[in-house]
């Protein structure tokens, strides 16, 4: 698999955890309110918060990562750390291949967690596509704090569930891909697609925007190109062009395996956005 991000910030295990610790001000006093939570291995602060917060540990996360790997046999492909460990993602790699408009992807179940209270647990559906190696992740709102239940036969039904849904999710993702083979593109259309995800002025000719915008719409148009060269002038070509852009060319300071976080990841949301309204019109 050549996507340029592939295992490249993926760990085997997160071999560290989070303290909870008092913050003081100036005259040493606690403050009673507020806490923070630091990494317990190099101290690094990663988030000041209410003292009612509850946080999720590492070793919670990475228990209830491996019981949804064992119930599904898919593989724990690694830990993704960032913002120094503010964030945590797991991937769990489906050993069987699937086909999204005759295209094999690698699937998978993305799971993630912060500490500086970007987000709570969450689980998304993950694809690459091996031929050009495009990464998209569709992210739920899901929780898993469902699965921290005692009873054995809840937290099989629980997780039963939670895999019930993720196929569910994959199989959406499939179809509404699939459907925009079937939505024809003009080259103003392209156009106007490509100007509306980056936030261009559509009104202003090319050779009034700075350097750095003509070489975003440059690039990105490219990547559209060669996908609709594939796909047809279609929807699908439109769409899959954004995620090779956002996978396989733009240049970001900390990306996201499959895109599943950060701006790359917000590109891809904006653009299947704007597909749906082109469908659904």
């Amino acid at each position: 698999m050549k996507f340029r991000f592939y295992k490249q910030d993926l760990n085997p295990s997160i071999n560290w955890d989070i303290t909870e610790n008092p913050i003081f001000d100036t005259n040493n006093q606690e403050i009673r309110s507020f806490k923070a939570i630091n990494r317990n291995d190099n101290g690094t602060l990663l988030n000041v918060c209410k003292k009612t917060y509850t946080p999720s540990t590492n070793s919670y996360f990475t228990d209830k990562v491996q019981e949804i790997a064992e119930f599904t046999g898919f593989k724990l492909n690694g830990y993704e750390e960032r913002k120094n460990g503010k964030q945590v993602i797991a991937y769990l790699e489906n050993p069987e291949v699937i086909q999204i408009a005759q295209e094999e992807h690698a699937n998978f179940i993305v799971l993630g967690n912060s500490h500086d209270g970007s987000t709570s647990f969450f689980s998304g559906s993950g694809n690459i596509m091996f031929r050009c190696s495009n990464g998209l992740t569709i992210a739920t709102a899901q929780a898993m704090k469902v699965l921290h239940r005692k009873n054995a036969k809840n937290r099989i039904d629980e997780l039963a569930n939670h895999y019930k849904k993720f196929k569910e999710e994959t199989q959406k993702t499939k179809e509404i891909i699939e459907s925009f083979e079937y939505v024809k593109m003009s080259e103003k259309q392209k156009q106007d697609f490509t100007y509306n995800l980056l936030n261009t002025p559509k009104e202003l000719e090319f050779a009034d925007f700075s350097p750095q915008r003509q070489k975003q719409i440059n690039l990105l148009s490219k990547s559209i190109e060669e996908e609709t060269d594939y796909f047809g002038n279609n929807l699908l070509g439109v769409f899959q062009g954004v995620t090779h852009y956002t996978s396989n060319v733009r240049e970001i300071a900390e990306p996201s395996f499959i895109n599943v976080l950060g701006s790359n990841a917000d590109i891809n949301r904006k653009a299947l956005n704007l597909s749906l309204e082109l469908l659904n019109n």
